[in-house]
């Protein structure tokens, strides 16, 4: 649903299970000075996603980019209120 939303709308660079190092980040957002890396979790809380974004290294592959990398924890609730419940930028 966020990959629909972020092509219909924007001409960033959009990302889905790019491979790095040490995994896959869900969604990567490129424009034209920022490197977005975006994880999205269920049932878990957003400290809980940025902690993975960190201990698996994601924004490592985008230092040589020269861009600013923002990393965006997103927490889903698919037993209660079936939306987003949580989100960290940093």
């Amino acid at each position: 649903m966020l990959y629909i939303i972020f092509a219909l709308l924007t001409d960033y660079r959009i990302l889905v299970e790019q491979r790095t190092a040490k995994g896959r980040t869900d969604i990567t957002l490129e424009t034209h000075d920022h490197v977005f890396i975006m994880e999205l979790k269920f049932d878990k809380s957003a400290n809980e996603v940025l902690e993975q974004i960190e201990a698996k290294r994601y924004a490592d592959a985008f230092t040589l980019s020269g861009k600013k990398v923002v990393k965006v924890g997103i927490a889903f609730s698919v037993k209660d209120e079936r939306n987003i419940t949580e989100w960290i930028i940093r």
